[in-house]
């Protein structure tokens, strides 16, 4: 990672959410080893109270049965007891301290992509989204490890925003949420506010982080990594195997939000009542993304699938091909694999081009940055470079696709000779990337710019 990029203060704060979801090191402390740790050791808690209870049945029958007293099995029966209360107890403050730190986890992703108007909200997840475009072009190594930690904040940030579209044009019916038709509301009301965090973002935020925390189960870890724990973690599994996980990954996912998770009753913006009703919303998010009953699962199911396209971990990945995952979101709600509607709507959020994403006209070095273009081929776009290598600060414009070099037919307006030029202004050349380009290469240059976003 450049000096520049990890000495960039708001990186930083990004790169802390990327680490308490799923850090390089995998012993280090974050959300998805809690979900591995509450497998294992609630499969172990379980054996041993089942133990205990068993045990404290056999010795209370004991002493039912016998007309003396017997202090030696009335005190070992205490023991039983408090060692049984001690095991709950012990499973009460770890369910605690996981959802302390999932809660605080989404609060810092809100508190990094919710503005106090609606345009700020807008801008800030931008400039999130486009932190962690950024963060996966510095990767030097492979890209399919940096890519696997970047999808789930990434599905976070486009969720908050795919739910306002949701709600403001009545395109979903999720239980909980029909009250809260007006999201902007929340930017001037402090009470719908709260019902907002309560009924929307948090157990939206919890759906999506969760969906897929099947996944870290032993088992399915063992499926992935092989008997050996050595596959790669990559690789295309065969039909069986694929299979079998989709059935652990369902199972386990469901099992973590009702009884890893359960009810966050700690949260202070929202009654035990409406608590309760959110857990109900992340639990039918999570299984109705694997379960189609009522369509509210392809709120999270939409981002992962395009997601999973800007942050492949294909080994064949290629960034030039990142436009594809707003494609084939459209391609699937118009084939009706996905509801049409939602898919439209979420591809109006993103445009073609992923925010982050180093675009070039003929004259300057742009950056893509804005959502809800007016139109998918034509994105907003921040002048970062000129035809020098010096850092611009304008206003950001719409680039429009008969300036814009990714597209061929651009390019094809200029004769060989004017091209040439552009070439050398610009500092690429054709056979490299000659329709793109990696912001961070010169992120030193234009990080006063960055700063001011």
């Amino acid at each position: 990672m450049s000096k520049a990029l990890l000495q960039d203060s708001y990186l930083k704060q990004v790169i802390s959410v990327v680490d308490q979801i799923y850090p390089e090191d995998i012993e280090q402390q974050s959300v998805y080893r809690d979900t591995t740790q509450f497998f294992i050791n609630d499969a172990k808690s379980t054996r041993e109270q089942l133990d205990l209870k068993i045990r404290i049945a056999t010795l209370q029958d004991e002493l039912a049965d016998s007309s003396d007293v017997v202090p030696e099995k009335a005190a070992k029966l205490d023991t039983l007891i408090n060692n049984l209360n001690a095991l709950k107890q012990a499973d009460a403050n770890s369910k605690h301290a996981r959802l302390n730190r999932v809660r605080g986890l989404c609060n810092r992703v809100i508190d990094l992509c919710e503005g106090n108007t609606a345009a700020e909200s807008q801008q800030k997840t931008a400039k999130f989204l486009a932190a962690l475009w950024m963060l996966a072009e510095q990767n030097g190594g492979g890209h399919q490890q940096i890519h696997q930690r970047l999808k789930a904040p990434y599905k976070l940030a486009l969720s908050l925003r795919f739910a306002d579209s949701i709600l403001a044009n009545k395109l979903a019916d999720v239980p909980n949420w029909q009250a809260l038709s007006n999201p902007g509301k929340r930017y001037t009301d402090p009470e719908f506010k709260n019902q907002w965090l309560a009924s929307v973002a948090m157990p939206l935020l919890m759906a999506s982080l969760f969906q897929d925390s099947g996944l870290q189960h032993p088992l399915s870890l063992k499926l992935i990594y092989g008997e050996t724990g050595r596959a790669n973690p990559f690789r295309m599994l065969d039909q069986q195997e694929r299979q079998s996980l989709l059935k652990m990954n369902y199972r386990f996912s469901v099992d973590y939000v009702t009884l890893g998770l359960g009810v966050d009753y700690a949260t202070e913006y929202a009654t035990p009542e409406q608590q309760i009703l959110a857990h109900a919303t992340t639990l039918e998010l999570v299984k109705d993304a694997y379960k189609p009953e009522t369509g509210i699962g392809e709120i999270i199911k939409i981002p992962q699938i395009y997601a999973s396209v800007v942050f492949s971990t294909k080994s064949d990945f290629n960034r030039e091909d990142v436009p594809k995952g707003c494609i084939l979101v459209d391609q699937l709600g118009k084939k009706g694999v996905l509801n049409a509607k939602l898919a439209q709507a979420f591809t109006s959020i993103t445009g073609l081009f992923p925010q982050g994403f180093g675009l070039l006209d003929k004259d300057q070095k742009l950056m893509v940055y804005g959502l809800n273009p007016k139109k998918q081929h034509e994105p907003f776009v921040k002048p970062l470079l000129d035809t020098n290598g010096d850092s611009v600060d304008q206003k950001v414009f719409t680039l429009l696709k008969a300036d814009n070099f990714y597209f061929s037919e651009t390019r094809k307006q200029f004769t060989e000779l004017e091209m040439a030029k552009i070439e050398v202004l610009v500092k690429y050349k054709p056979q490299e990337n000659a329709n793109f380009w990696s912001t961070v290469e010169s992120f030193a240059k234009w990080q006063p710019i960055w700063k001011k976003l």
